[in-house]
């Protein structure tokens, strides 16, 4: 994903061995990187543990791509003043970031996905798209 200030240059391709994959979260593709969900989930803080599990991701490997986005600049770690843990923080120069890529994002996501799709068959991409982000509910098991 061009544009993305998280990616470090990995851009979609997926990583081997123990690091994981690129920054694409696996259960919530619509925040591919820490400070994106930051913003989106937290307002901009929230503690790491939560950060992670919201994420998909193992504490390691959160850990490790904090303190890479940290060294650029692009958020914060503290103690969590009110649990023990630690919060994570967006700066300024993190939401700036964010705000630029979001753009371009959305733009290579028109052209690469639905400019290739018939405007007749939008409504159906559309409603298909609305039912999957539906809440699933729970399985009863019975006996």
């Amino acid at each position: 994903m061009r544009g993305c200030p998280e990616i470090d240059g990995v851009e979609g391709r997926r990583r081997s061995g123990a690091r994981g994959s690129a920054t694409r979260s696996p259960t919530r593709p619509d925040c591919p990187t820490p400070s994106s969900a930051l913003e989106d989930l937290g307002g901009g803080a929230l503690r790491q543990s939560l950060l992670a599990e919201s994420m998909g991701w193992h504490r390691s490997r959160m850990s490790h791509q904090l303190t890479r986005t940290q060294e650029r600049g692009l958020l914060v770690r503290g103690s969590d003043t009110t649990r023990s843990g630690v919060l994570v923080e967006t700066t300024g120069a993190g939401r700036a970031a964010i705000s630029a890529a979001r753009p371009v994002h959305a733009a290579a996501v028109r052209r690469h996905l639905l400019a290739k799709i018939p405007a007749k068959d939008r409504p159906r991409l559309l409603s298909a798209l609305e039912t999957l982000a539906e809440p699933a509910e729970p399985e009863v098991r019975k006996g």
